[in-house]
């Protein structure tokens, strides 16, 4: 596996709402380091990496799949993620319109949300 493929280093610590600053996650210019910056969160707040399932090779996928999905029992996250100017295609919304008509916690995520995506970590149980 190619170095631009091996998911990012995980931290040990999760970081306050307190701590974070808006400016450290809208300073994020593209995708790929929104997602990053996400799993480094879903880690430190306990998500089991082995739990977290991202195309590696999206266009393998079928359309419109969800970047993430993080599980940890009883709680399923379907996060579609988006870079600061990201709009979600038809399929996408499809997707997680579908899903969201399960129950199932589906929804886009842009770096604005950053205090969303702290406090969905943060939660216990179900919605």
């Amino acid at each position: 596996m190619s170095r631009k493929h091996q998911p990012p280093e995980w931290p040990a610590r999760a970081i306050s709402l307190d701590e974070m600053t808006e400016l450290e996650v809208m300073g994020y210019t593209n995708e790929a380091q929104f997602q990053a910056w996400v799993l480094r969160e879903a880690a430190a707040r306990g998500w089991d990496k082995r739990l977290v399932y991202h195309p590696v090779v999206s266009r393998l996928s079928q359309s419109g799949w969800p970047d993430l999905v993080l599980i940890r029992p009883p709680r399923m996250l379907f996060w579609e993620l988006k870079g600061p100017t990201g709009t979600p295609t038809e399929s996408q919304e499809r997707w997680i319109s579908a899903m969201q008509a399960c129950g199932q916690e589906a929804r886009f995520v842009w770096p604005k949300d950053w205090r969303y995506v702290i406090e969905a970590l943060e939660r216990e149980g179900t919605t």
